[in-house]
């Protein structure tokens, strides 16, 4: 038997477009892949585990930038590295008074969602998000942030708030900045499953440390700038489409007929 060949692959803008389901093509595909060619497919996303239950069945399943393994009969496993991550969230929700995981939350400054179920980080949202149509925030973002962070500064957590915003919703994630690393669950599981090549496919910021990992990264038409030249640098491979429209599915056909 041929050796096997191990591809990570990052989820949002590689496999699908953010929240939205694998297309059903890329679904065959990489089953294909799987059956065919001894080709074991490594998922990791920084979204909770939950959004990894979308009809992709792949051999491993990180969620939480690798913080969180999905096990094949859905239970969730926090890896070892991140259980200290996970503790200092915990602490922190305990002193906001947060007890929900996910979906809507009342505070002294009023209602905002939780983006869940998560274990190791937490993502905060106002505004209206696709997966909680039902959900209506009334908090004012800034004095929410600004809330959390006084939190975090006055209880000495070694957390990090990170926004960002989408054309209906604004959010911020809370998290380890040293611990919620992909390339940490890449470097195990190189270390760990006896291959022959590796892939790691990219796109973007939280991709990078792992694509800089002993393997050969593939980015694709909407990688970032920084994504793309560490693909140059490394002698990697560039895919003239976008990842979730076609570009994925012309890495796993090559890795099948061999021609990468």
């Amino acid at each position: 038997m041929s050796k096997r060949i191990l591809v990570f692959t990052d989820s949002d803008g590689v496999l699908k477009e953010d929240k939205r389901p694998v297309v059903q093509d890329l679904i065959d595909v990489i089953a294909h892949a799987r059956r065919a060619r001894n080709i074991i497919v490594v998922r990791i996303t920084g979204a909770p585990a939950s959004h990894l239950l979308d009809g992709l069945t792949v051999d491993r399943a990180f969620a939480e930038t690798g913080g969180v393994e999905l096990l094949h009969d859905g239970v969730i496993r926090v890896l070892p590295h991140a259980h200290y991550a996970a503790d200092v969230l915990r602490r922190l929700k305990q002193a906001l008074d947060i007890t929900a995981d996910d979906g809507h939350v009342d505070t002294i400054h009023g209602a905002f969602g939780l983006e869940g179920v998560r274990y190791t980080t937490c993502t905060v949202f106002f505004g209206k998000h696709p997966l909680y149509p039902e959900h209506t925030t009334s908090a004012d973002y800034k004095k929410v942030a600004d809330w959390i962070q006084g939190h975090i500064l006055n209880l000495k957590l070694p957390l990090f708030m990170k926004s960002g915003a989408t054309e209906t919703y604004q959010y911020f994630d809370i998290g380890h900045p040293n611990i919620m690393k992909k390339e940490i669950v890449v470097n195990m599981l190189l270390r760990e499953i006896p291959h022959g090549r590796a892939y790691y496919l990219g796109d973007s910021g939280n991709d990078a440390g792992a694509m800089r990992c002993d393997l050969h990264p593939v980015t694709f038409s909407n990688g970032t700038q920084e994504i793309q030249q560490i693909v140059q640098e490394r002698n990697g491979t560039l895919i003239g489409l976008p990842g979730p429209h076609g570009g994925s599915y012309e890495v796993f056909r090559r890795l099948i007929n061999g021609s990468i």
